[in-house]
């Protein structure tokens, strides 16, 4: 009877220091995953002033500058955040912070995009997405959300994997060297989303221009659609 309580005891404690150990262990990933999104933002911000001083002070050397660098740091940034939502939950306040600071990078992003497509005659394909979290929205349903967003997130991935195909297929055959290497600024299309629960105001504007009354929205090189299939897109 004894040996049968010390060795539930035992049990007890060596599971107490196991689930204390995943804890302190995910505590640390946690706050890891904040530094590097936090360097991350830091790194972003420091790009995109530098862009925006680079472009004040010579502006006829706008369309050189390397918004691609800008749009594959959104992309790791991006990951990052989604990352953490999946861990501390999507009404985590850190994490609704960080999300603000990421909108204001994509709105700076797709403004020189939008520039570069008008001054630097590149046809990029900008999609912007509006969604909801909050599963009892005014605005929408946070389940549309989610499915809209898996099918925009499959029709791009296919047609920028048939874009990067044409480009690798171009540049082998040595033809049209020239179009090939700037396939992915006219074809590409590069996706933003915008949680239309965010208090920051550069998001409040955008949806003001786009006049958005409901989610899921989709804004596709300008043009507003309300819930897309596949087959639209």
């Amino acid at each position: 009877m004894y040996g049968d309580k010390k060795i539930f005891i035992t049990a007890l404690v060596f599971a107490v220091i196991i689930f204390l150990f995943g804890l302190l262990v995910g505590n640390y990933i946690v706050t890891s995953k904040m530094d590097e999104v936090r360097l991350s933002e830091e790194s972003f911000i420091i790009d995109l002033l530098g862009m925006e001083m680079q472009d004040e002070i010579s502006d006829e050397h706008f369309c050189e500058l390397d918004v691609e660098k800008s749009l594959r740091k959104k992309m790791v940034l991006g990951k990052m955040l989604a990352t953490l939502e999946e861990r501390l939950g999507k009404e985590n306040e850190d994490i609704i912070r960080k999300k603000e600071i990421y909108e204001l990078i994509q709105i700076k992003i797709i403004k020189y995009l939008e520039k570069t497509k008008n001054e630097c005659n590149r046809s990029t394909n900008i999609l912007i997405y509006f969604y909801t979290n909050k599963q009892n929205d005014v605005m929408g349903s946070a389940d549309d959300c989610n499915d809209e967003s898996k099918i925009i997130e499959n029709v791009v991935y296919d047609v920028n994997e048939k874009i990067k195909k044409n480009e690798s297929d171009a540049k082998y055959n040595n033809a049209n060297n020239n179009a090939a290497n700037n396939a992915e600024y006219k074809n590409n299309i590069y996706v933003f989303a915008f949680d239309v629960n965010s208090e920051n105001l550069a998001t409040y504007a955008l949806m003001k221009k786009y006049e958005i009354k409901g989610v899921p929205a989709t804004i596709i090189n300008g043009k507003k659609y309300d819930y897309l299939s596949k087959e639209d897109l």
